[in-house]
């Protein structure tokens, strides 16, 4: 995200989700919930299945 210009905190608000939800995957601590999946996908206009096939 960083390349891109964007934080953690202004993704997170962007989303409206909490910027613990954002870290904690970037840090690969957890697994996130299908409806955050599915706010990324929207918010970089990709297809939410990408994050399935992440690893953790």
């Amino acid at each position: 995200m960083e390349p891109m210009g964007i934080s953690q905190s202004k993704l997170a608000r962007d989303i409206d989700v909490p910027v613990t939800r954002i870290n904690n995957r970037i840090k690969h601590h957890r697994l996130i919930a299908a409806d955050t999946i599915l706010r990324l996908g929207k918010y970089f206009n990709i297809n939410p299945r990408w994050e399935y096939a992440r690893p953790i």
